[in-house]
């Protein structure tokens, strides 16, 4: 889980990785998950938890 601005927008979500696409998806399902793509603005305020 983690904290981030995405393109000036503030967000909690779950990053993963899937077929070499990296994603942020939603925690809460009311909300669109986020394909991070190159040319992103994108800062990381934390990390709340890992899962390996």
């Amino acid at each position: 889980m983690v904290v981030a601005i995405i393109n000036g927008e503030a967000t909690f979500k779950i990053f993963v990785i899937e077929g070499g696409r990296k994603i942020l998806k939603q925690a809460n399902y009311d909300y669109k998950e986020i394909e991070l793509r190159e040319g992103d603005d994108i800062k990381l305020i934390k990390v709340i938890k890992t899962w390996r």
